[in-house]
């Protein structure tokens, strides 16, 4: 599942830079730094979510 989510980031990455194509070099190389920030703080923010529901769920079954 998160596999899918990655890969379906990456391809709006892709269809946005190519939008982009019309920037001036140090523009686009601007903007790609930018989304790759972006990115890379969804997909962090997705697996810290998954981690702390999954140690929620183990200290559930501890306390059975």
């Amino acid at each position: 599942m998160l596999m899918l989510q990655i890969k379906s980031q990456l391809k709006l990455f892709q269809i946005t830079c190519k939008q982009m194509s019309y920037l001036k070099p140090q523009n686009r190389s601007i903007f790609l730094e930018i989304m790759l920030q972006l990115l890379n703080c969804q997909l962090l923010h997705k697996l810290m979510l998954r981690l702390t529901r999954r140690l929620k769920f183990q200290k559930r079954a501890w306390k059975l």
